[in-house]
């Protein structure tokens, strides 16, 4: 009788360990599709940012610095909304990098772009400053932009 319950012993742990292998499996698949998922939403948000590019030409110069005239008043409201929504893509893309293991590849790639995109566009700065605590790791690109350009 001992014998049989030992043999049971012995099958149930085999079976427990059997589905935590399933189990674990199958949550590094469904991080992977996590991933998948939050990269395309990501890009989705940048492709919602450069259509307002495609619809509005002009307003590409005065986003990046790249003209003396002003815009209009329309165009500042425009702006605006354009460096809101960036830097909460950029915000995304970052905090997607640190939280979920399975977009750590491009961690580098987002930390190198929303440096480049913070140090190219005034805008984006000046709105990432006018309100402090919302785009927290953008701050601190904007404050080592601005130590870099004393």
């Amino acid at each position: 009788m001992q014998f049989a319950a030992t043999i049971a012993v012995v099958v149930s742990v085999l079976v427990v360990a059997l589905q935590t292998r399933a189990v674990w499996k199958e949550e590094r698949v469904a991080n992977q599709v996590a991933g998948t998922r939050a990269h395309r939403e990501l890009l989705k948000m940048l492709g919602g940012i450069n259509d307002k590019f495609f619809e509005h030409p002009e307003l590409w110069a005065h986003f990046y610095d790249q003209t003396t005239g002003q815009p209009t008043a329309t165009d500042r409201v425009r702006l605006q909304m354009i460096a809101e929504q960036l830097a909460d893509a950029l915000q995304a893309g970052l905090d997607t990098t640190v939280k979920l293991a399975s977009y750590e590849w491009v961690a580098n790639e987002w930390r190198q772009y929303a440096t480049e995109a913070v140090a190219a566009s005034p805008i984006l700065r000046s709105t990432i400053r006018e309100r402090p605590g919302i785009w927290t790791p953008l701050e601190a690109l904007v404050a080592a932009y601005d130590a870099e350009s004393l």
